[in-house]
């Protein structure tokens, strides 16, 4: 919800709007991400009931207790990773001419491998959506943690406990990576 505006950079960058968001004193970054603000849906969100506890089912994997803050921090590690890949690809427009096809294909891959259990996909996939497209550490490595289903997750057991990290790593490299390509940014007048 917060960076939803991102999908807009490429827009925003080939109309030339981006030079007025240089010359404000504001960061850059936090002006696009204010761009559109979907009041609506935070609205919606925080008037929303809070979810019922489904009740114990035979056969659901139980939640490890040594665990009790994971959940949160996976949750917050997913928005970050997918907001920093998503920062990464925003900075290919202050560079090429890129369609907003990209932004609309990395969301597409981590909404639809995001959901599945990664053991059912091939070993090549597999590594591209956990190193390459880091897409296991929004909700797959998290959740085998929490479900004490480390040991077929197919990664080393202390990347599985270290996935709520990489969301904040790779925010903060790309939130840098982003300083330094506003800073090389040459207008679309030239």
């Amino acid at each position: 919800m917060v960076f939803n505006s991102l999908i807009m950079v490429p827009y925003i960058a080939q109309q030339g709007a981006l030079d007025g968001y240089l010359i404000r004193p504001m960061p850059v970054y936090r002006q696009i991400l204010l761009l559109h603000l979907p009041a609506e849906r935070a609205r919606r969100l925080l008037l929303r009931p809070p979810p019922v506890r489904p009740r114990d089912r035979p056969g659901a994997p139980r939640l490890d207790p040594a665990h009790g803050l994971v959940p949160g921090r996976g949750v917050i590690g997913g928005i970050l990773l997918e907001a920093g890949m998503q920062t990464f690809v925003s900075i290919l427009a202050f560079r090429f001419t890129i369609p907003m096809a990209v932004f609309m294909w990395f969301d597409r891959m981590i909404a639809t491998f995001g959901n599945y259990p990664f053991s059912i996909l091939p070993l090549a996939a597999r590594a591209f959506l956990t190193y390459l497209l880091p897409v296991a550490f929004v909700a797959y490595l998290p959740a085998a943690v929490l479900t004490g289903q480390v040991a077929s997750a197919g990664v080393p057991e202390w990347l599985a406990y270290a996935s709520p990290a990489a969301g904040p790593l790779l925010y903060i490299v790309a939130r840098y990576a982003c300083n330094r390509a506003l800073r090389h940014y040459d207008s679309v007048g030239g």
